[in-house]
């Protein structure tokens, strides 16, 4: 008898300077329209070079899927006409110290115990950035597990697949689609893990408007 198991889960948070209103939330029906468009990301998102290799556990390319996922977001940001974001490595390292911190303790939060990295705000500060508002998307994907007997099987997807994934749990959750199509952010930082004992992927992304 076969058994899949495919796990996934998302958390997201904005920080605020001020109050500013997002005016880009959109009716159901049209995030309908949005998800359906993430089933065929093009070119930018899926023909890269390497994007339809399957991941290999022993050879992880964490800066193609980092690229692909950035990418991904890209895509929705533009057929909303927003701007696209540019790669910031601030908030790639703000980003990496959170997404180490949530794989190393296997659950997602936006907070640490260690006050000076306690909130997405004060680890952007940390790395040297100080911007008007914030926002953090977290998120674990997992891979299929196919269990036969006492055999278990782990199907790897291609980097363009596990991408679109990503892209598609943050889009399918308002918190997290705020943050995508929130019209003032205008760079970003994305980072990943493989998580080989749990077999998936973490991601973290951060977002954040101009100094």
């Amino acid at each position: 008898m076969r058994f899949f198991i495919c796990l996934f889960l998302f958390v997201s948070c904005t920080s605020f300077t001020s109050n500013p209103t997002n005016g880009n939330q959109l009716p159901q029906n049209q995030m309908a329209d949005t998800l359906k468009s993430i089933d065929s990301l093009t070119e930018a998102t899926t023909n890269q070079p390497k994007a339809d290799q399957t991941i290999d556990p022993r050879n992880f390319n964490p800066s193609l899927l980092e690229a692909l996922i950035l990418n991904g977001i890209n895509e929705v940001r533009q057929k909303k006409r927003l701007s696209v974001l540019y790669a910031d490595s601030i908030l790639y390292h703000a980003a990496a110290d959170q997404n180490t911190f949530v794989a190393q303790k296997g659950a997602l939060t936006h907070e640490q115990p260690n006050k000076s990295h306690q909130t997405v705000r004060k680890r952007v500060n940390q790395q040297g950035g100080d911007y008007e508002v914030i926002g953090e998307n977290i998120a674990y994907q997992g891979f299929t597990t196919i269990t036969e007997g006492r055999r278990k099987f782990v199907e790897y997807n291609t980097y363009a697949e596990m991408a679109k994934q990503m892209v598609k749990l943050w889009v399918k959750s308002p918190p997290h689609y705020e943050n995508v199509i929130f019209k003032k952010f205008d760079r970003s930082g994305v980072h990943v893990l493989l998580d080989n004992k749990r077999h998936g992927i973490y991601a973290t992304q951060v977002f954040s408007t101009k100094q």
